[in-house]
């Protein structure tokens, strides 16, 4: 994981932005431009910061780990924008990821059966009609 290896070898909290290339069909996990401290990562993507996405890109969601203080509550560190967005909090042992979907601004925690698709399953369940044996 880039983020546990991040704060391990640093010190500092990330931020990744989850982006979905809907022509190539692919998902792409980038770090964005971003102010990072020992409790948490503040970004602001910009598309210059990568010329190399396709105008069929498009910010799907965020992964950010982070130091959670006593009470804080993940749920308001999310980025506003609607998406999926994963948060771990690096003051738990074992680290714990929390799943969020924002949708029409509003966030809601979400478990990770909710979300986590099986493709390869998938893939073989919507070919069985065309799979002989």
């Amino acid at each position: 994981m880039v983020g546990l290896r991040f704060l391990l070898n640093r010190d500092r909290c990330l931020g990744m932005l989850l982006v979905r290339d809907c022509q190539a069909e692919r998902w792409v996990v980038i770090i964005p431009r971003q102010r990072v401290t020992k409790d948490s990562a503040s970004w602001h993507p910009a598309k210059r910061d990568f010329p190399w996405l396709t105008p069929t890109s498009v910010v799907l969601g965020s992964f950010q780990i982070r130091r959670l203080e006593p009470g804080e509550d993940p749920i308001d560190t999310l980025p506003f924008n609607d998406g999926l967005h994963f948060v771990v909090n690096a003051k738990e042992r074992p680290y714990v990821t929390q799943s969020y979907v924002r949708i029409d601004g509003t966030p809601r925690l979400v478990q990770p059966h909710e979300i986590i698709v099986d493709d390869l399953q998938q893939m073989l369940d919507d070919a069985a009609g065309r799979i002989q044996y």
